[in-house]
């Protein structure tokens, strides 16, 4: 398991201007493209690729997934109050699990799935890659959330 602390660099974003800064409260800089990646890949960074923003899924999934990075390069993002037992769960690289979130035993995360803050993924539930639990989502037991997949904020996904 690979699960680090980290020093936020920058952002590489492809709507902000390079040298801006996004975040209300914490300002962190935009540094570059998506296509910059490289330049940041070459001098050891790591990355956690994500898609903020609905309207351009298949553009921004294809963008990321073009991307070559090695799965060593993109890890997991997990907040301190999360909870789950890594022994009875797999999360790949690039997810990231936000506060107060829970995985029931025997579920499995897909590369750059995320589950924000109050999310619940049932047991013995699979997200695939890129899918997204907002926040306070709750996904019950033996469901499949598909590649891409958006559960809204305060949604519930019963079992099957």
């Amino acid at each position: 398991e690979r699960f680090y602390d980290f020093r936020v660099r920058g952002f590489l974003n492809d709507i902000i201007e390079p040298g801006s800064s996004i975040g209300r409260f914490k300002k962190y800089q935009v540094i570059g493209k998506s296509e910059d990646y490289i330049k940041f890949k070459n001098q050891g960074c790591l990355f956690f690729r994500a898609y903020l923003g609905m309207g351009a899924e298949e553009t921004n999934y294809n963008k990321l997934k073009a991307m070559d990075l090695e799965d060593n390069l993109v890890s997991p993002l997990v907040h301190p109050s999360a909870s789950f037992n890594s022994d009875m769960t797999e999360i790949e690289d690039g997810c990231l699990i936000g506060p107060n979130a829970v995985l029931s035993p025997d579920t499995a995360m897909g590369q750059n799935c995320m589950i924000l803050g109050g999310g619940f993924l049932g047991h013995d539930s699979t997200m695939e890659e890129f899918s997204h639990l907002a926040t306070n989502a709750v996904v019950g037991a033996t469901v499949l959330i598909g590649k891409g997949s958006h559960v809204g904020s305060n949604s519930t996904v019963r079992e099957k």
